[in-house]
């Protein structure tokens, strides 16, 4: 069994349909599909789905690590919105954080 596979496994014993799981990670319709998808799901890919699904690392071929960033609902929410805008729009908002960032690291010199 591949780890897409074992994927579709988990979410067929846990009743979670795999389009579900694909739209939740960001992934386009069909990209866990057996036949289609990479024998190896990638890193970043890899993290999403055992953290939606709650599964180790390992389990997908990775070393489970305690850095891996365990993301927020809202952060989930600002990468999927993030991923709809056109790439105009994208720099934008990383114009903009990168904006705030800087004034918020003014302000905390400010306090000291």
């Amino acid at each position: 069994m591949n780890y897409v596979e074992y994927v579709r496994k988990v979410c067929e014993d846990r009743n979670i349909p795999v389009s579900t799981l694909e739209k939740e990670c960001g992934f386009s319709n069909g990209y866990l599909n057996p036949k289609k998808s990479p024998k190896k799901i990638p890193y970043e890919r890899a993290v999403l789905i055992c953290q939606r699904l709650s599964i180790p690392l390992s389990t997908l071929g990775y070393p489970d690590d305690e850095s891996i960033f365990h993301f927020s609902q809202d952060e989930i929410m600002f990468i999927h919105s993030f991923r709809r805008l056109s790439k105009s729009n994208q720099r934008t908002v990383l114009d903009n954080i990168h904006f705030l960032l800087s004034r918020q690291k003014e302000e905390e010199k400010e306090a000291l």
